[in-house]
């Protein structure tokens, strides 16, 4: 399954910090670096909020609320997945 990697790194920092919105958790994917180098060259981890939607709604995630300020989804993981 693609961005099986990138669905499991979501999932541990939701179950750390609780539940984030959307671009809360796009804002800490892109700051992954690379584990070799030190960089952030690692360019899998930085995804369009599209992308990273679509990885949302997989089974394991619910949207539990929606912010009308910033107008994004709010996010956790299933109890069944934790």
């Amino acid at each position: 399954m693609k961005h099986k990697r990138l669905q499991n790194r979501i999932k541990t920092y939701l179950e750390r910090n609780g539940p984030k919105n959307t671009r809360e958790i796009q804002n800490y994917c892109s700051n992954f670096k690379n584990n070799r180098t030190g960089s952030k060259s690692n360019h899998f981890y930085i995804q369009s909020m599209n992308v990273l939607v679509n990885i949302m709604k997989r089974k394991c995630f619910v949207k539990i609320g929606h912010d009308e300020k910033n107008k994004l989804d709010i996010w956790y993981i299933k109890e069944e997945y934790k």
